[in-house]
């Protein structure tokens, strides 16, 4: 898809004050500032994705 991101080993509910999932697979967009912004459930296309981060930086 041409998206650089980090996978996470551990569970990061806590450290994030993460939701608990309501379905799998799920996409969570956390900020610079580790604030989570959006919870995404289900499979996700490359487009769903970048027009999610263009609508969260104001772009959109």
């Amino acid at each position: 898809m041409g998206i650089k991101f980090t996978v996470l080993a551990q569970d990061p509910a806590e450290q994030y004050s993460l939701p608990p999932s309501e379905a799998l697979p799920v996409t969570y967009i956390i900020d610079d500032k580790g604030k989570m912004r959006e919870q995404l459930l289900g499979e996700q296309s490359a487009a769903t994705v970048i027009q999610k981060l263009k609508t969260l930086r104001g772009e959109g």
